[in-house]
């Protein structure tokens, strides 16, 4: 079975083509605190249509589980579909050119909100993508109303050490902090946050 033969399982008539994941769209944003540098380098994963998002999670199954459905319901939910938009998903990487440790926690804190600043200045006002698609299709990407931001705000809490319960408190910090600068919705029961391009083209929360 495929996503449109599943969908329409699920009461969901969509013929619109699914399409593959495209790469990720990066900027890289350097730190120096006295020598000790750093290099953040937010990303975004745009998705032409949100049948294609709902296919990633449709193929990460490979029977038809209770769970694959339950999953795919609340995927739905929380991508508003099958109401227009785009879905598009941010997440950030970490360049250490040195062990973060040696940050101090003041810097650490700096250096998170400075980097969530530009991560909104990127989904907000820049082009996710251009191109061609598969099937012969010119695109342009850009936020618009409708669209749909997804995050998983997981990390770690440097002073913590790489343990079970300091990704635990490092992930509740960044959502946090996410809410606040992006306007991201709470936590979903799938570990994402989500929020939606208002007409005011702003985040909104879901």
């Amino acid at each position: 079975m495929n996503i449109t033969d599943y969908l329409f399982d699920l009461g969901y008539k969509d013929k619109e083509n699914v399409f593959k994941q495209n790469d990720k769209v990066s900027i890289k944003i350097p730190f120096n605190f006295n020598g000790k540098r750093i290099n953040i380098c937010p990303y975004i994963i745009p998705y032409l249509n949100k049948k294609s998002y709902l296919n990633v999670e449709f193929e990460s199954f490979y029977n038809d589980s209770l769970q694959k459905k339950k999953n795919i319901l609340n995927l739905i939910k929380n991508i508003k579909y099958p109401e227009n938009g785009r879905v598009a998903e941010m997440g950030w990487e970490a360049e250490y050119l040195i062990d973060p440790r040696e940050f101090t926690a003041e810097e650490r804190a700096r250096i998170l909100i400075s980097s969530f600043k530009k991560f909104r200045s990127l989904i907000l006002n820049h082009t996710w993508l251009n191109g061609t698609d598969e099937f012969g299709n010119k695109f342009e990407i850009s936020a618009q109303p409708g669209d749909i931001i997804v995050s998983k705000p997981i990390g770690i809490k440097f002073d913590m050490g790489f343990t079970e319960e300091s990704e635990k408190e490092g992930t509740l910090q960044r959502s946090i902090l996410s809410k606040k600068v992006f306007k991201f919705g709470d936590l979903k029961e799938d570990g994402m946050q989500y929020a939606i391009i208002g007409e005011d083209l702003d985040m909104h929360p879901i």
